[in-house]
């Protein structure tokens, strides 16, 4: 029992008990105030780890100062009694404030960003707390959070004495003991395994789980159960439990959240950065509380005026979206980050620093002004994006487009600042330019027909653009910069081509920097145009794959640029890229998982705007397609899963593939939910995956690292017998079909998808079609039937609006049937035929949502299979029975982030 009197405190209540001792309220009678003691129990006082755990808080929390954490007044003793005086919190514990669905987003931030705080602040002084819960922080009355209980707390000092070691006394982690609480231990406290800072950041994110929740994202019926959870499962993301959170709160707890602790939030302060922001966006209306992107009052802008499409730049187009699950895949991320990644060997750019500016998920654009205090940027999903205005400096975000039919395909400010370029195709129609003022207003059209991004000259007098042709060459134009006047300057043909996604004009004047490669971007190089005589010059001997963009450094000593490493395969992450002129030696600015989709920088060569994305995709399987009978197969993780493809076997296996070490590997899974395993494990990118007939084999498409040319190869389903199947090649097979006697696959050829085929016994390949007239215009092949009777494809002509369905027959002559494509394609637009190959199926987006589309061949209408109301598909198979439909399904997000680099100490 404890008496009525420790010293000169008087007991007045117990508030609460734990494994570290009892809490009591007490009065001070010297001093006149209320406090809190809290006692270790006479029972444990002589044992010497309980005491010494006991003292370990004190020391803690004495060296802790900090509006979040509880104060400590003293360390004091009672006869044999040792026992803290602590600061009172009038108020109740977190586990009370949380209501049953889950708190508000507001409500939420303002209690996670003085928490993170506060951990943060204890981690300064080389302290883990290492028991964080909800029952750990108080909300007082006014709103005040603190932390409580540091009697778990792992100090440095520990480390210096080897206190996490198995072999010293003070260890208090021993073999059969895990300190904590079970339901919010990192999986390596969960195993007994030494812990650091980043053990607290995971329980952070179970706390903001169940804060955003009202449940805990780790459950099982005991204690074991519990913690085989926490090492083996992913939890439900936060969005799919409340639809109404914003979704970068999503992505803040899966990173708190990651198994690995290389993969979370190296720090409480980083964490805290992302929820500042996040708060900072929801107070500004720059996100709202469902985290699309808020209505506003702007005065309406008109959109983009239609033109007569092009047939040239839409089969360019066309093709280039016709890589499908490939070139998306590229674009794909492992998660955000927030470190801070060293260039040791760079010489024209310092260690960088990274700041997100947005948190929509949906950016896919950005341009940053000259002076580096505004970035420009496109928010929002296909065929319904907007142009926004974001101050770099606050939070303020202004839209300046609202959304219209079409799709943005490049933004850059004019030299002036004063208004921003911004390259758009309304549906069916040329790419056009159109310049608007820097905060809004109407439109002014440019130029009509153009394909990439413009460069202006320094004195913003002329500006230089692509312009692509039906043959699949392409040509740099200058122009004035109001678009008169337009004369070539210098023309590529295939097979390598001008490959840029935007250009840049040297600040000289003298150059144009551009990408050249071949289709679809491979062996890419960074070539300089002379602006006077149109010489194309080679810089340096660096190769890339899906090369971005490009930019001058003020001095014009070099260039910066995004672009994925020749060799890396298409699945790898771009990278940004320093590279000196006229030298030519490129290094790595960035080394992370983080992928760089778009560049541009400010004039003083040292701040740059980029849009990083990210993905979280996994397999479901759905009866019948019925999304509510779905269920997850694997976890949504930066694998994505099936994202490249995915076949069944004759005894219901799944065949997919998934990125692994940067590589696309295959692996083949049972539908009972164990582990699946590795089929191929070779460097580079294998996948679209298609089950041989016999049953025992799987045929792919495989580009081994370092190579450009893909191949069709096979494996046996038990990962032996690895083999080429045919000696046919080509460019950019994106499909694999296996019949009676032929393999067949796509091609990209002069910009134009093709069908060919190769005899099974080997031989080369040969086109499917002699007579491309025969064909609807613009014919694109994509599946064939699983009779071998007929094609399915896309069709476009120049002169109609909206893109069709084609269904060609394979041999012999008979009429093509056509079906209008009445809906927006979904992100990778995939297709398949019904199990019964009397219908197709087509991912779509309506109403908001993408789902499977059924196509029938009779000409009736189209018909949902699936009814989802989030995420993508990126991919689709049928059972062979026709009774399950596998889907690879999703997020791929992304948001703008603002870089900036400190001086580089050489040049070259």
């Amino acid at each position: 029992m404890i008496p009525p009197t420790l010293a000169h405190y008087r007991i007045v209540r117990p508030l609460g008990a734990g494994g570290m001792g009892e809490v009591f309220l007490a009065e001070d009678t010297k001093l006149g105030r209320r406090v809190a003691l809290k006692v270790l129990p006479p029972a444990v006082a002589h044992d010497p780890e309980r005491r010494e755990r006991f003292e370990r808080e004190a020391r803690a929390v004495a060296a802790l100062n900090h509006p979040n954490i509880v104060t400590l007044h003293s360390v004091e003793q009672h006869d044999d009694l040792l026992f803290l005086t602590m600061e009172l919190v009038e108020g109740r514990p977190l586990t009370e404030v949380i209501p049953p669905q889950g708190m508000p987003a507001g409500q939420l931030l303002e209690v996670a960003i003085p928490l993170a705080g506060a951990v943060g602040a204890a981690h300064q002084r080389g302290i883990t707390h290492r028991d964080l819960k909800p029952a750990n922080v108080m909300v007082s009355d006014d709103g005040r959070v603190k932390v409580l209980d540091f009697g778990l707390a792992k100090l440095q000092e520990d480390d210096r004495l080897g206190g996490d070691t198995a072999s010293t006394a003070a260890n208090l982690t021993i073999e059969g003991r895990i300190l904590g609480t079970s339901a919010y231990m990192s999986p390596e406290q969960a195993q007994g395994k030494p812990v650091d800072a980043r053990s607290d950041i995971f329980s952070l994110g179970v706390v903001l789980y169940e804060m955003s929740t009202g449940e805990r994202p780790f459950t099982g019926d005991n204690h074991l159960s519990v913690l085989s959870s926490i090492l083996k499962d992913a939890p439900v993301p936060v969005t799919q439990v409340r639809h109404d959170l914003p979704r970068d709160l999503e992505r803040i707890v899966r990173r708190c959240l990651e198994k690995n602790p290389d993969d979370r939030y190296q720090s409480a302060r980083d964490l805290g950065a992302d929820l500042k922001q996040l708060k900072q966006d929801l107070d500004s209306g720059a996100v709202t509380r469902t985290g699309a992107p808020p209505a506003t009052s702007s005065p309406t802008v008109a959109g983009p005026a239609p033109s007569t499409a092009s047939a040239a730049s839409t089969t360019l187009r066309f093709a280039m979206a016709t890589l499908g699950l490939l070139l998306i895949a590229a674009a794909g991320a492992w998660w955000y980050t927030q470190r801070q990644p060293t260039t040791p060997d760079s010489t024209e750019l310092g260690p960088l620093k990274m700041r997100r500016l947005t948190h929509t998920g949906t950016a896919s654009l950005a341009a940053i002004s000259p002076d580096g205090k505004y970035v420009v940027h496109v928010v929002g999903r296909p065929g319904q994006s907007s142009l926004w205005m974001r101050q770099v400096s606050t939070a303020s975000n202004v839209q300046i487009v609202p959304p219209v039919p079409g799709r943005y395909d490049g933004l850059t400010f004019a030299p002036d600042g004063e208004s921003v370029v911004y390259l758009f195709y309304a549906p069916n129609s040329f790419g056009i330019l159109y310049r608007i003022p820097f905060l809004g207003g109407p439109p002014t059209k440019l130029v009509e027909d153009v394909d990439i991004t413009p460069a202006f000259s320094p004195d913003g007098r002329r500006m230089a653009f692509m312009r692509s042709t039906t043959d699949g060459a392409t040509t740099i134009l200058l122009a004035n910069a109001d678009g008169s006047q337009q004369a070539a300057l210098a023309h590529r043909t295939p097979p390598e081509n001008f490959t840029s996604r935007v250009l840049s004009w040297s600040p000289d004047g003298k150059r144009i920097a551009a990408f050249v490669g071949m289709m679809p971007f491979a062996r890419s190089r960074v070539v300089v145009v002379d602006v006077a005589t149109g010489h194309q010059e080679y810089v340096g001997k660096q190769r890339f794959d899906l090369p971005g963009q490009v930019a001058w450094l003020p001095d014009g000593s070099g260039l910066v640029l995004n672009a994925v490493e020749q060799g890396q395969g298409f699945g790898s992450v771009g990278q940004l890229w320093s590279m000196s002129y006229p030298g030519g030696v490129a290094r790595r600015l960035t080394n992370d998982v983080a992928n760089y989709t778009s560049l541009s920088m400010a004039k003083d060569g040292r701040t740059l705007a980029a849009v990083q994305e990210e993905a979280r995709i996994g397999l479901w399987l759905a009866p019948a397609g019925d999304a509510s009978r779905a269920r997850e197969l694997t976890a949504p993780t930066a694998a994505r899963d099936g994202m490249v493809g995915i076949a069944w076997t004759p005894d219901g296996r799944i065949v997919y593939g998934a990125m692994t070490q940067g590589s696309w590997d295959l692996w083949i899974a049972r539908g009972d939910g164990s582990p699946p395993l590795p089929l191929t494990s070779e460097p580079g990118v294998e996948a679209n995956p298609f089950v041989l007939p016999d049953g025992r084999s799987v045929a792919f498409i495989s580009r081994a690292a370092g190579e450009y040319r893909f191949k069709v190869r096979a494996i046996d389903l038990d990962g032996t017998n690895a083999r080429e199947f045919s000696t046919a090649e080509g460019l950019a097979p994106g499909y694999v079909h296996v019949g009676a006697r032929d393999v067949y696959f796509n091609t990209l050829n002069g910009g134009r998808m093709t069908l060919e085929q190769a005899p099974l016994t080997g031989g080369p390949a040969s086109p499917v079609f002699k007579d491309v007239s025969k064909l609807p215009p613009n014919f694109a092949p994509r599946r064939i039937s699983p009779d071998e009777r007929w094609v399915l494809g896309t069709t476009f002509e120049p002169l109609r609006p909206g893109m069709s369905l084609a269904v060609v027959p394979l041999r012999g002559d008979g009429p093509p049937r056509v079906f209008p494509f009445p809906f927006a394609p979904g992100p990778t637009f995939p297709f398949g035929w019904a199990p019964d190959g009397r219908a197709v199926d087509v991912s779509a987006l309506k109403d908001g949502a993408v789902n499977v589309w059924r196509f029938p061949l009779d000409g009736s209408a189209p018909k949902p299979i699936t009814a989802f109301t989030s995420d993508e598909i990126y991919s689709y198979a049928w059972s062979k029975d026709g009774t399950t439909l596998a889907l690879s399904r999703g997020t791929l997000s992304a948001d703008v982030v603002l870089v900036t680099a400190e001086p580089g100490q050489s040049r070259d």
